[in-house]
């Protein structure tokens, strides 16, 4: 997760303290834009919320989960890439590559950098490896996962008895 994390090396930032309010940051965020600002308390440089431009979902607005899905698809590609000039497409390469692929999906849901972070990858399934229909010398390999999602938000509920 990227929000609320120190950016280093930055010694101010004032156009987004001196000339703007908590409301205007709020809907430049709303439109998408990562917003640094500085702790009027501390005078820490920070990342208030890390967003990309695209609003579709959570699974695309979200800058860590864009940086971990990109890191998650290199990791898988890495396992395939040793095969790419060297094999031929045979049912046996689909078995090779289903293998490679499960298990990295299994190192991926299961390290841990930090209780806090926890895995890149909730869940991860395999729906297919096979060879291109049309193209004879393409193997289409289908991964569905699921990342986590960085914890933005708390609701919190005191019952008083």
């Amino acid at each position: 997760p990227l929000t609320n994390v120190e950016v280093p090396g930055v010694t101010d930032v004032p156009r987004s303290y001196a000339f703007m309010d908590e409301e205007d940051l709020d809907t430049m965020a709303s439109k998408g834009t990562w917003v640094v600002t500085k702790d009027p308390l501390t005078g820490t440089i920070y990342t208030r919320h890390a967003l990309t431009t695209s609003l579709v979902d959570i699974n695309r607005k979200e800058e860590s989960i864009r940086c971990n899905a990109d890191a998650v698809g290199l990791a898988l590609y890495n396992r395939v890439k040793p095969y790419i000039g060297r094999a031929n497409v045979t049912p046996r390469l689909a078995e090779l590559i289903y293998g490679q692929i499960r298990s990295e999906l299994d190192i991926l849901t299961s390290v841990e950098p930090s209780p806090e972070i926890g895995p890149a990858v909730l869940n991860g399934e395999i729906r297919s490896v096979e060879r291109h229909a049309t193209q004879k010398d393409k193997m289409v390999i289908r991964v569905f996962t699921e990342l986590p999602a960085p914890f933005n938000y708390g609701e919190l509920h005191e019952i008083i008895i």
